[in-house]
């Protein structure tokens, strides 16, 4: 009785085990590009199950679900200067999605002064409706970053908004090394531009 009940716990805990396990098979044909990510999920997927179009399935096994999700960032080719003074110079650089459908701009901040600045957004307004995304970035003096405007899926549903094509903004900078004092601060006019 006891080698039966071992041998089952064996074969149940192998069989448990080999489901775990994921490969990921790409033909020397395929092509894959940058800018796809590759995400497999465990699930059962019920007959009801809705997919939303912003998810493409490639394989659907009987307990996982392999789905591709890929971003629409824009290449570099394509990234635009979208605000330029003797300070800073910035570019957006495209968007992408999350598989939570938050959106992410991509901004490319140049500092040019000899000053160290913290950069925020103000007044940010996606298609008319004011929102309230996450942005906060510091640039050393002569140095650049990469940020991303961090919009939630949550705040995009509550405005009804199932898509972005216009974001306005002003982009507000200020001294952060000036520890006494009033510091140095400048806000930007209105940078509006289709994503």
């Amino acid at each position: 009785m006891k080698k039966h009940l071992i041998i089952t716990v064996l074969a149940l805990t192998t069989l448990f085990f080999s489901g775990c396990s994921s490969t990921q098979e790409i033909s020397n044909n395929q092509s894959v590009e940058k800018n796809t990510e590759i995400v497999t999920k465990t699930t059962t997927i019920p007959d009801t199950t809705i997919i939303p179009s912003s998810v493409t399935p490639i394989t659907v096994m009987p307990t996982t679900e392999r789905i591709t999700i890929e971003s629409t960032t824009t290449p570099k080719e394509f990234s635009r200067l979208i605000y330029n003074d003797d300070k800073i110079e910035v570019i957006y650089l495209g968007k992408s999605i999350t598989t939570d459908g938050d959106w992410k701009l991509k901004l490319s901040i140049s500092n040019n002064s000899d000053t160290d600045w913290e950069f925020v957004l103000m007044n940010v307004s996606i298609d008319d409706y004011m929102i309230d995304p996450i942005f906060r970035v510091t640039v050393p003096k002569g140095k650049k970053a990469n940020e991303d405007i961090y919009i939630l899926h949550s705040i995009l549903e509550h405005n009804n908004l199932s898509e972005i094509s216009n974001i306005e903004f002003q982009l507000h900078y200020f001294d952060t090394v000036n520890p006494i004092g009033e510091k140095e601060n400048y806000t930007t006019d209105y940078i509006s531009f289709e994503v």
